[in-house]
């Protein structure tokens, strides 16, 4: 049986694993790990990336991209189709502004900050990450379900990114 969902476990990979989105995509996994198998979801993994017992794995390989003030193309160029077509007809659930293909997509926003504070992507050389921001936005706008992990980001992405309210869920992470 296929699995229900696909999950982007990719932020556990890297420097970002223990803390930010990585910790909470930790423990998101954890906790689905006490599902019963049948009921979990698949998990998009990078290649080589530890993997957690008991979760059916799709494998992407995700070149490293060593610029740190310039977003890595990979995930829009190749990533977002390669997350699309390994979830097939489940609904892929997106952990990180990066990487939110189009379609049956559920997205976690963890917060608006470049949203709240505009400064934060202005200036001279940030404007790659502005772009990449914006990508970020209508993605949201059309993603069929938007889970904001508390009613202060809810009410932010109701008031700052135009998405429409009707799926936006405040689940605060446990």
């Amino acid at each position: 049986m296929p699995a229900p969902a696909l999950l982007d476990a990719t932020p556990l990979a890297g420097a970002h694993s223990a803390r930010g989105i990585g910790a909470a995509v930790r423990g998101l996994v954890d906790g689905l790990a006490e599902l019963p198998a049948q009921e979990r979801p698949a998990l998009l993994v990078r290649a080589g990336q530890p993997v957690p017992p008991g979760f059916e794995v799709r494998a992407v390989r995700w070149p490293r991209w060593p610029l740190y003030r310039l977003p890595d193309p990979w995930p829009v160029a190749v990533g977002e189709r390669r997350a699309r077509r390994e979830a097939g007809s489940a609904p892929f659930h997106a952990q990180q502004p990066s990487l939110v293909p189009p379609g049956r997509t559920v997205v976690t926003c963890f917060d608006l900050i470049p949203a709240c504070f505009p400064e934060y992507l202005s200036g001279a050389g940030r404007a790659p990450e502005a772009l990449a921001y914006r990508h970020f936005l209508r993605r949201l706008r059309q993603a069929r379900l938007v889970l904001a992990p508390s009613h202060e980001t809810a009410d932010d992405l109701r008031r700052l990114s135009a998405v429409d309210p009707g799926p936006i869920r405040a689940i605060p992470l446990a």
